[in-house]
């Protein structure tokens, strides 16, 4: 019987550091891939800043 339970105990810790794994490469890939998403949209957000500000000025 406790053989049986330190087996289980056993498994549950593999599966555990499995998911573990798994989350963490999955937020390398979410962190990656929200970079590659963000970063343009922030240059364009500035640019288009940049330019409204300076569409502003000349205005005045």
């Amino acid at each position: 019987m406790f053989l049986n339970q330190n087996n289980h105990v056993q498994f549950t810790l593999k599966l555990a550091k499995k998911a573990v794994r798994k989350i963490n490469e999955l937020d390398i890939n979410c962190l990656r891939c929200f970079s590659c998403f963000i970063l343009p949209v922030l240059f364009v957000g500035i640019f288009l800043l940049f330019y409204v500000v300076k569409d502003a000025r000349a205005c005045d």
